[in-house]
C-alpha cells in the first residue's frame, strides 16, 4: 500500500526526506541547504540519474540487499564534492506509481546507497523521485506529468532550490531521456553510460541523436569512463 501524503510527512517531521506538494520525494542533504543561504549567484551542478549510473538496475529497486554501486560512480561524486559541484539525483520511481512497493522502501533503498556512498568519502546534495506514471495507480497514473523525464521538471525544481545555472549543468544517465530531460531544462551536456544492457545500444544511439550545437553529448560505456569527460570535474 502506498503511503499517503499526510503519512510521509509525518514520518519526516525534520523535513528530510518528505513527499511536496507535486507529489515527489525529496531529500536533501542539511549541510547542503544551510551552505545555500551563503550562495550568492546560481553555479552549475551535476546531474545524476540513479538506477543505471549510481547503482546497478535491478529492475525496480526495493531490497536493501540488493543496493550495488557501479564502479566509479562514488569516485564522480566524491570528485563533484570536492570541486564544490553540487550533485543532485533525479530519478523516475514508477515502482512506488505502480504499487509495487511504497515511500518507506524508497527510503530505506536510498539510506543505503547514501551509506555505500559515504564508506567512500561522497554525498549527494538532494534527492528527487518522480513516482507518476501512465501505468501508475491513483494518485500516480499520470500520461505526461511535467516532473517525470523526460520532463524538465525536477531539474527545474532542484535548480530553484540549490541555485543553480542549468545553462552551466551536466546530466548523466543510462537512459536517452535523461539527457533529453537534460535539454528540456536548458543544461549545456549529457553522458550517456551504456549500462542497460540488452537496451544499452539502442539507448546509445538515440542518446546520440540528441547532440545539438546548444546540448553536447558523449557516449561512454561504463560510470568510471564518464568521470573522464565531465568538464565540471574534470578540467585537463
Amino acid at each position: 500500500m502506498i503511503n499517503s501524503h499526510h503519512e510521509t510527512q509525518q514520518q519526516s517531521a525534520g523535513g528530510i526526506p518528505l513527499v511536496d506538494e507535486n507529489g515527489v520525494w525529496i531529500c536533501l542533504n542539511p549541510t547542503s541547504i544551510e551552505k545555500v543561504k551563503d550562495i550568492t549567484s546560481p553555479r552549475p551542478a551535476l546531474s545524476l540519474d540513479r538506477d543505471g549510473v549510481i547503482n546497478v538496475d535491478v529492475n525496480y529497486l526495493s531490497k536493501v540487499d540488493d543496493v550495488e554501486l557501479h564502479d566509479g560512480a562514488a569516485s564522480m561524486i566524491s570528485q563533484a564534492n570536492k570541486a564544490g559541484i553540487p550533485v543532485v539525483v533525479i530519478t523516475n520511481q514508477s515502482g512506488v506509481g505502480r504499487g509495487y512497493f511504497n515511500w518507506d522502501t524508497l527510503t530505506d533503498v536510498q539510506n543505503e546507497i547514501a551509506h555505500q556512498l559515504d564508506k567512500e568519502q561522497a554525498y549527494w546534495d538532494g534527492v528527487l523521485a518522480c513516482p507518476y506514471h501512465s501505468d501508475g495507480i491513483s494518485p500516480y497514473k499520470h500520461d505526461d506529468h511535467p516532473y517525470r523525464k523526460p520532463n524538465p521538471g525536477m531539474l527545474e525544481k532542484a535548480a530553484s532550490i540549490f541555485k543553480i545555472d542549468l545553462s552551466k549543468s551536466w546530466v548523466v544517465g543510462d537512459k536517452a531521456d535523461d539527457l533529453k530531460a537534460g535539454i528540456n531544462a536548458g543544461l549545456c551536456g549529457g553522458i550517456h553510460v551504456s549500462t542497460r544492457f540488452q537496451e544499452a545500444e539502442k539507448e546509445k544511439e538515440k542518446a546520440d541523436d540528441l547532440k545539438s550545437s546548444d546540448f553536447i553529448v558523449k557516449t561512454v560505456n561504463t560510470v568510471r569512463e564518464a568521470s573522464q569527460y565531465l568538464p565540471l570535474i574534470n578540467t585537463d
